[in-house]
């Protein structure tokens, strides 16, 4: 017995450091606060599911006790199992990639978290203190957040984001944290000094949550507490305190919006950042009109695969086949819905959504059930406003391993309180001599497969992970490029070998490392033939592992283009555009390869059909525009740009314009240029350059005159072009 305490203490330990995973971030990963949080979660859980399993088997006390919490959450592994086995990528859906670290995989350790939680913590004791310990954690994340907004450190990604890298991460953390605050407080509301410290620590994850400014999670507060208010009045309307104070709670929330709503045009709304942000919702807001497409792309995808869906992981399929032109102001590699139940339904369709569903169906029902007396009515109104909360905030994102972690947290803690106590194990039994063989059989097997399943799941990916953020390291002044090039090139052969989930990602990152290489006049011809093969060939590699994958055609296509292969480069644009064909982006790619074989009736058709796709893209209004300079047609391409609104004609169309020897839009656009940037010597060095081609030499001589004023180190050479202009020759060119 005495061995199963030591076990059962360990486990506990485990459990409770893991609570310790939001504040993990880890620069010496890709993606630091994605992966660091995600092999440390893993590498703990493997190592707990092992000690488990033998605790497990030497006490009874310990084996998993079945609640329709339980199956349905087994119910939904399954099904995402099978989703992942018959979909379209098995291998991305099981591994998913170092940006989200999720896929089957994560919820196979999620499964374990809830097993091994639901099995080992089994007093209401030792529930609160793990609680307490989460909220504990949550401060710290808040002090991170209060140094990000005293500007101290640095935010990640424009919004507050913590330790999550995120906005939406940390607001979907705190809004969990603020209900369970709210859960103890009410637990401890005969204790003033408590109530008091509960208060101030509910305050404190409210104003972060409110700083972060995430639309979906404030709304899911709201709608959250507006439920936990209507059920308490309606519940307990008899009862004239909850009544007095559930009637306070609702008016407030209704002012609180109305009065938001009501002053939307106001300055004090417009100046703030996170209110402005609400006061401009609509239908035809940028971001929620953008939503709304995708949601209508991802319903399109369900009904192509309506049962089991596409896979975990693989909604950027879907994304990309069902692409709709007016998304070209959004990004244009999206891999979420951004609405969970959107997200299911791709990733695991029908059934992987009813599956989800069943998890809180199955928790209200414990939650609400006649012969269920553990729970008291503020906590059935504050559980119940949590779900409301989690379900709303989920219509407009999608979760990650810290909302997984609380929300299988919070099961856990409904599964505990689904059965009836259970009594300590009776006499533990010495073992027999067989027994002893059986348990050594048992922890050699144990020790065995945690330490492979440990090293192919957590291990081995980290240290790709790791050598990538090497690979991608700046060279230090001075350094051989040749020499670094080989070394890096060395670098990602290693990680490619590896044969890890983070090849793909690795690929992605060569591409962009061989541009700079094979464009630096510092590498020999040699080393840029062998970057230039080598990264053909590793995009290849990964193309043959995901062939319905239209980035990395696209990707492979402006590779070979870009090292001149151009009829290889056209077979790979063409089969982008065929997994995407409604995505302007691509189809500017193969108008250029077209441009530059001199194709340009090809170039024309396919510049045409971009811009035809949606007309308010400016950049696609361009892009047409200039296939029809250089095709000769400059008619045409004036009244194109013409029909522009506010277009600003880049460094693209003063080298067109040359090509077309029309030196009087060269010269404009120059004149424009220095205009909007008076101070910038250059730009007047290539104004003269214009003035002096068509003829103006007192003019060149005069803006030359005026860079050099600009910088006085330039007058050397001013005054040589200056003799050089009065002498009748033409010393510059633009």
């Amino acid at each position: 017995m005495q061995l199963n305490k030591v076990f059962n203490y360990i486990i506990v330990a485990g459990l409770f450091l893991l609570l310790l995973t939001p504040l993990i971030v880890s620069r010496d990963l890709f993606f630091p606060f994605i992966t660091g949080k995600a092999f440390f979660f893993r590498l703990i859980i493997e190592v707990l599911l092992g000690l488990w399993l033998f605790l497990a088997w030497r006490e009874p006390a310990y084996r998993p006790r079945k609640s329709w919490i339980t199956l349905a959450i087994v119910g939904l592994v399954l099904i995402s199992t099978l989703a992942t086995i018959f979909g379209e990528n098995p291998y991305r859906s099981f591994w998913s990639n170092f940006e989200r670290m999720d896929g089957l995989v994560n919820y196979l350790h999620l499964l374990a978290y809830f097993l091994i939680m639901s099995s080992v913590l089994r007093s209401e004791r030792i529930w609160h203190w793990f609680f307490h310990a989460s909220i504990g954690v949550s401060l710290i994340v808040a002090g991170y957040s209060f140094m990000q907004l005293a500007e101290k450190i640095p935010i990640s990604q424009g919004r507050l984001d913590a330790t999550m890298g995120n906005a939406i991460y940390l607001a979907v953390y705190m809004l969990f944290h603020f209900f369970l605050t709210l859960f103890l407080l009410f637990k401890n509301y005969h204790q003033k000094w408590l109530v008091w410290v509960y208060s101030l620590v509910a305050a404190v994850q409210l104003y972060i949550l409110y700083r972060t400014a995430t639309r979906g999670a404030i709304v899911g507060l709201v709608a959250g507490l507006l439920v936990t208010c209507a059920v308490l009045l309606f519940t307990r309307w008899s009862d004239q305190k909850i009544r007095r104070n559930s009637l306070a709670g609702l008016i407030a929330l209704v002012v609180i919006v109305g009065g938001v709503f009501l002053a939307r045009e106001t300055s004090f709304v417009q100046d703030s950042p996170v209110l402005s942000r609400f006061a401009s919702i609509s239908a035809t807001e940028g971001t929620t009109e953008s939503r709304l497409t995708i949601w209508q792309m991802s319903l399109q995808g369900f009904t192509e695969r309506p049962v089991l869906g596409w896979g975990p992981e693989n909604y950027n399929l879907v994304f990309n086949k069902y692409y709709e032109p007016k998304l070209w102001r959004q990004e244009q590699w999206f891999d979420r819905s951004h609405n969970i139940f959107l997200d299911w339904l791709i990733d695991a369709g029908a059934l992987g959504l009813l599956a989800y569903l069943s998890i809180f169906v199955f928790a209200l029902y414990y939650l609400w059930r006649e012969k269920q007396n553990k729970f008291d009515i503020v906590t059935k109104s504050l559980f119940t406003g949590l779900l409301v909360a989690y379900l709303v905030n989920n219509i407009f994102a999608f979760d990650n391993l810290t909302s997984y972690l609380l929300f299988f947290s919070f099961l856990a803690y409904l599964h505990f309180h689904t059965l009836p106590a259970q009594s300590e194990s009776k006499v533990f039994k010495p073992l027999t001599e067989g027994d002893k063989i059986l348990q050594g059989i048992i922890i050699a097997v144990l020790v065995g497969a945690v330490s492979v399943g440990g090293y192919y799941l957590t291990i081995k990916p980290l240290t790709v992970s790791a050598k990538l953020i090497t690979a991608l390291g700046q060279a230090p002044n001075g350094s051989n490029l040749d020499e670094v090039a080989k070394m890096k090139l060395e670098l990602f052969k290693q990680i490619t070998d590896a044969k890890t989930f983070g090849s793909r990602e690795a690929v992605e990152q060569l591409v962009g490392q061989a541009g700079g290489i094979t464009s630096s006049a510092q590498v020999s011809n040699q080393v840029k033939q062998l970057v230039a093969n080598t990264t053909v060939l590793q995009m290849q590699a990964e193309i043959a592992k995901a062939p319905q994958d239209a980035k990395l055609h696209l990707m492979l296509g402006a590779t070979l283009s870009n090292f001149g292969q151009k009829e290889l480069a056209i077979a790979s644009l063409l089969k982008a555009l065929e997994l995407s064909p409604k995505k302007q982006t691509m189809m500017f790619q193969l108008a250029g390869v077209y441009l530059e074989g001199k194709d340009f009736k090809k170039a024309l058709e396919v510049a045409e059909q971009a811009f035809r796709l949606d007309e308010n893209f400016s950049e696609a209004r361009k892009f047409y525009a200039l296939v029809l300079i250089y095709s000769g047609n400059q008619k045409s391409a004036e009244q194109i740009l013409a029909g522009g609104v506010d277009l600003d004609l880049d460094d693209r169309f003063i080298n067109a314009y040359v090509s077309a020897q029309r030196y009087d839009l060269v010269l404009k656009l120059w004149q424009n240029k220095v205009k909007s940037e008076p101070a910038n010597a250059q730009n007047r060095f290539s104004l003269a350059a214009a003035y002096l081609q068509s003829g103006q030499r007192n003019l060149a001589i005069q803006e030359l005159q005026s860079a050099g004023e600009i910088d006085p180190k330039l007058k050397a050479s001013v005054d040589h072009l200056i003799s050089e202009i009065r002498a009748g020759r033409n010393p510059i060119t633009q």
